[in-house]
């Protein structure tokens, strides 16, 4: 008769999950053939498995969508707009914004200060809904009509989280606001 097999893994190894199963799968292919092993639902299984192919490629993670709850913004209407065109994700829009924190420090804008520059200066313009902006803004812009004025305010998690916006001075997890015109869409 021939030498039981000598396994590299201890009954405490085996119970827990330390043994990776592919290990555990190549064991019993390789000895199969031994006769502690015929006549049991282990041989069955051993035969189903010597079938499976053996797979290196980690299992893909099912993810759930988690319901985010409230929008994460508050828009108030400054001016109206035309109330008919609105964007859709993946449409260009073009604004001018200016944004401020809780005490109303401006931290970023893009209006300029003198007439001079006003000639020269030009609209913010991106594709809406792609993740081009901070989500607040892909959100709220999805809300304003053409010609639509409006402050959006904006919380931390929509606006720029946990690592703020150190050259804009704009601090971690603050809230903002921005006041927008949308020019088109």
């Amino acid at each position: 008769m021939a030498a039981e097999p000598v396994r590299a893994w201890s009954d405490e190894q085996l119970k827990g999950e330390e043994v990776p199963k592919k290990d555990l799968i190549v064991f019993i292919q390789e000895n199969a053939a031994h006769s502690r092993f015929k006549g049991t639902d282990v041989d069955v299984v051993t035969e189903q498995v010597q079938a499976a192919k053996i797979s290196d490629a980690p299992k893909e993670a099912k993810t759930e969508q988690q319901d985010e709850g409230p929008p994460k913004f508050t828009k108030s209407i400054l001016k109206k707009g035309d109330k008919t065109n609105f964007p859709r994700k993946g449409d260009t829009v073009s604004c001018w914004y200016t944004g401020t924190l809780e005490d109303g420090t401006v931290f970023d804008t893009n209006i300029p200060a003198s007439a001079k520059k006003k000639k020269q200066a030009k609209p913010l313009s991106f594709k809406v809904g792609t993740g081009k902006v901070i989500r607040g803004w892909d959100e709220g812009l999805l809300t304003m009509s053409k010609g639509e004025t409006a402050r959006l305010e904006i919380e931390s998690e929509w606006a720029y989280g946990k690592k703020g916006l150190p050259d804009a001075k704009y601090p971690s997890l603050s809230s903002s606001g921005f006041d927008v015109l949308q020019m088109s869409c």
